[in-house]
């Protein structure tokens, strides 16, 4: 793959992760077809936010304000359960989700 292809493919992902993006801190996982209990979720969209910022090298172009609340936000998740491993990031809202009896109201295709 060549430069030029690179930043395509830089660009266009970058145009994507931000369609994604609704406020800071808070994307959702697809742009259609995403359930009330997928919208309500937050820490492995934002890692995936993040790591394609790496990769693309975006990281970095952002402030050090930016990549300190980014990595605070994400270490919020990092809560004592004692159902999990000492220092586990959790998402609360995935936890609730998971334990909920599966119906319609949360399938993805109705």
């Amino acid at each position: 793959m060549n430069s030029k292809d690179l930043n395509i493919l830089k660009d266009d992902l970058n145009t994507y992760l931000n369609s994604l993006k609704i406020e800071e801190f808070d994307y959702l996982p697809a742009l259609k077809g995403v359930t009330k209990i997928g919208k309500d979720l937050s820490l492995g969209f934002n890692c995936f936010v993040i790591k394609c910022l790496y990769i693309l090298d975006e990281w970095n172009d952002l402030s050090d304000e930016a990549q300190s609340n980014w990595v605070n936000f994400i270490n919020s998740f990092q809560i004592q359960n004692q159902k999990f491993p000492q220092n586990s990031y959790i998402d609360e809202n995935y936890l609730k989700s998971y334990s909920k009896l599966f119906t319609r109201h949360n399938a993805k295709f109705q």
